[in-house]
């Protein structure tokens, strides 16, 4: 079977999980959700730096009760938890140098919850402050829905944005073609861009990735760039 035949599958099914989950019947309510500083993995309580990180958490939703909801609620217990114990993990790595929001969300939703979270930061917290994005694995890969929806929409907002970290991502180069107001960083003093990667072990080398699709565009860590130009460990 061809590798987007395989996607293309994997896609449909999404949607329709979705929709079985009544995914697109959003009547969640900024205001009542995000008002509530419960509803924040972490809301400042002093803004003490000059740029924002906007974290979103990596997927943290596996109930393992027999019919559990396909699609998590904000309020999960477990999803909270999970949450949490990553956010400790990596969101962490920005607070000496940003002040950190991470909203609670609904996953596997496609970003419609983010949006909320969003429209309610910049409406009440932002204050024309520049940020960062930053999320691993489910959630960078809902980065892009932010990137060329969300972002795109609001291109005051864009200016404001320092960089997006994707890392655990594949945005492709098919994707960046539809997308061209948005591209990857060049150097460390680059701002407006996009800065991903991800890994894989030497097993997988020649083997159908669902998460590193052919067409995949990364930042190499050490020299900044795209392409496969070889980078030592002397870089660091």
């Amino acid at each position: 079977m061809k590798k987007h035949r395989i996607l293309g599958i994997i896609t449909v099914l999404l949607i329709i999980i979705c929709l079985a989950a009544g995914c697109g019947n959003n009547t969640d309510n900024e205001d009542s959700i995000y008002s509530d500083t419960d509803n924040w993995l972490e809301l400042p309580s002093e803004i003490i730096h000059q740029a924002d990180v906007i974290y979103l958490y990596p997927t943290t939703y596996m109930p393992e009760v027999p019919g559990a909801l396909i699609v998590s609620t904000i309020y999960d217990e477990g999803m909270r938890a999970g949450a949490a114990y990553i956010f400790r993990r990596q969101a962490t790595a920005f607070e000496t140098v940003a002040n950190i929001f991470a909203p609670f969300y609904k996953q596997v939703n496609f970003a419609a919850s983010i949006f909320l979270a969003l429209d309610y930061y910049f409406e009440k917290h932002n204050n024309s402050r520049p940020f960062f994005l930053a999320g691993h694995s489910q959630d960078a890969a809902n980065m892009m829905f932010i990137l060329d929806e969300y972002i795109k929409q609001h291109p005051d907002r864009y200016e404001l944005m320092i960089a997006a970290y994707m890392i655990g991502s594949a945005p492709t180069r098919d994707w960046l073609a539809a997308n061209p107001h948005i591209r990857f960083a060049q150097g460390a003093d680059d701002t407006g861009v996009v800065i991903s990667w991800n890994a894989e072990g030497a097993g997988n080398i020649g083997e159908f990735s669902l998460v590193v699709p052919d067409g995949s565009v990364a930042t190499n860590p050490l020299n900044w760039r795209t392409d496969e130009i070889y980078a030592g460990v002397e870089k660091t």
